[in-house]
């Protein structure tokens, strides 16, 4: 089994000013992760004076959020420039994730006296974040010289968990021309299952140059949501680097 990066470390998601959002450590059940939350992205909260930033978190289907104040200690600016994500208007919240968790999806919201004042949840949608250690496991991955010739073959073997599908492979050669080459995606063949039940996925026949070094991430889609394994936007490598090896 191939190890992730950062795995055990503590969970930070980040929700920065310019909207974009980032997963840092390891996200699952029994666990803590930090929320930071950028203020500005719901600025009505520095239009009314007592307004209250909080974090609405689900961890199971169709049941209550939990509502969860966003705190800045130091306090908070009225207004900053630029797009950097802290500098005063960041404001957090420690939340511990239960071990019968389901999911993680939350939303924010700006309010004051009971009153709503204003929303940030990716459109509607919510935003979600996997327990992918709970959803994929890369139980091997591999480049193979092919008998007679200047090829090899690319190979790598994942398991998932019940109710997760439509794997999908990344890849690209990450030691040969061009300098920044081209990522190919590819769906992976459904197997048998593993002796723990998990389902066992494989790649095609994958050629690759003689001697390169492989970079692939995994997509999946759980509940009808797309997530990816990208070992915290690491990539995974095959071979795999000498001080990984074996784990």
């Amino acid at each position: 089994m191939i190890k992730r990066a950062l795995a055990g470390q503590l969970a930070e998601l980040m929700f920065t000013k310019d909207y974009r959002e980032f997963l840092r450590g390891d996200l699952a059940p029994t666990c803590r992760v930090r929320i930071n939350f950028d203020a500005e992205r719901l600025p009505q909260v520095f239009d009314v004076p007592g307004a209250s930033l909080a974090a609405n978190v689900l961890f199971h289907k169709d049941a209550a959020a939990h509502v969860i104040p966003l705190e800045s200690h130091t306090g908070i600016l009225i207004r900053k420039s630029g797009v950097e994500p802290g500098a005063g208007s960041m404001v957090t919240a420690m939340v511990q994730i239960p071990a019968n968790a389901e999911r993680f999806e939350l939303w924010f919201t700006a309010s004051s006296g009971g009153k709503t004042l204003g929303y940030d949840s990716d459109h509607g949608k919510n935003f979600s974040f996997p327990f992918v250690n709970r959803d994929v496991r890369i139980s091997h991955a591999s480049v193979t010289p092919l008998a007679g010739s200047d090829r090899a073959r690319f190979s790598v073997a994942v398991e998932t968990a019940s109710g997760v599908s439509g794997l999908a492979l990344d890849y690209r050669v990450t030691n040969q021309a061009p300098v920044a080459p081209a990522t190919t995606r590819v769906a992976l063949l459904k197997g048998d299952a593993a002796a723990d039940g998990w389902q066992r996925w494989s790649a095609p026949m994958i050629e690759v140059p003689l001697g390169a070094v492989v970079s692939f991430s995994v997509t999946y889609t759980r509940d009808g949501k797309s997530y990816f394994d990208d070992n915290h936007h690491r990539g995974y490598l095959a071979p795999m680097p000498e001080l990984q090896a074996g784990q």
